[in-house]
């Protein structure tokens, strides 16, 4: 198992299944089919898309990345101009096994972080549509 990180102390995620703080939100695909994870961004500024073999798309802002994935997953990464990295990741039958986005740690205001969540829920509702006004720490595993 390899897994990806931006910071150190995201490099060792928590177990798959348990929560790694107070504010995360599980995003509800475990055991789809993955066609291609790419991140985008520079060292402020993120952003992640899923994209599933279905054709669901989902983009996110992101503050931070984590990802564990198993043999048989290819990466990528290109400049795309002085200052931004592209990122891809793909292979076979690559399925989600857990994908949670928790508040990120800038904020310690317990108001947005349940504005974070609740706003979360509705984007899951709604079928991802849209962007969720944050940046989240994302983790994503893959079998």
């Amino acid at each position: 198992m390899m897994y990806f990180s931006r910071s150190e102390n995201r490099f060792n995620p928590p177990e798959l299944g348990q929560s790694g703080g107070r504010n995360v939100l599980e995003v509800p695909l475990v055991g789809r089919r993955v066609r291609e994870v790419v991140v985008v961004g520079s060292g402020k500024d993120w952003e992640m898309s899923v994209e599933l073999e279905d054709g669901l798309a989902i983009g996110i802002a992101i503050s931070d990345f984590s990802m564990s994935c198993c043999a048989g997953m290819y990466c990528a990464t290109t400049g795309i101009d002085d200052l931004n990295l592209q990122t891809r990741y793909w292979g076979e039958d690559l399925r989600i096994e857990a994908f949670r986005l928790e508040m990120s740690s800038w904020s310690d205001d317990e108001a947005v972080a349940q504005e974070f969540f609740r706003d979360g829920q509705q984007w899951i509702a709604e079928g991802f549509h849209g962007e969720l006004p944050y940046a989240a720490s994302a983790y994503l595993a893959l079998r």
